[in-house]
C-alpha cells in the first residue's frame, strides 16, 4: 500500500508544505520479538516514518484493519495517522543524492 506516490499528509505533522512523496521500498520483517520496518523514499515529511511505524503496529496488534490504513492514505487528512512511534527506535541508514557519491574514499 505504501509504495508509489501518495499524499502522506495523514502521516505527518500539520504542515503547510507539499505532502506528496514517493516511497520506493517498504519492507516489514519480524525476527522473534523484533520487528523492523525499512522505508526508502524520495523524501520524508516530519514524523512520517514514526507515524507510519505506529500505524503499522496498530494493524499488527489488530487494533486497526489494513483497509483503514489504506483509507488514511486516500483521505490524506493532516496528522490523523498514528500513534507516533518513539524516536529511540528510529535509525537513519543512508542518504543518497542522484549523481553524487558520498561514500568515504
Amino acid at each position: 500500500m505504501l509504495r508509489g506516490e501518495h499524499d502522506f499528509a495523514a502521516f505527518s505533522r500539520r504542515e503547510p508544505t507539499m505532502t506528496v512523496r514517493c516511497v520506493h521500498r517498504c519492507e516489514v520483517r519480524r525476527e522473534g520479538r523484533l520487528v523492523t520496518i525499512e522505508l526508502e523514499a524520495n523524501a520524508f515529511l516530519r514524523q512520517q516514518v514514526r507515524r507510519t511505524a505506529g500505524t503499522l503496529v496498530q494493524v499488527g496488534l489488530g487494533k486497526l484493519e489494513p483497509g483503514a490504513f489504506g483509507e488514511l492514505l486516500r483521505r490524506a487528512e493532516p496528522a490523523t495517522a498514528g500513534p507516533v512511534a518513539p524516536a529511540h527506535g528510529l535509525c537513519l541508514l543512508r542518504v543518497a543524492y542522484p549523481g553524487l557519491d558520498l561514500r568515504p574514499e
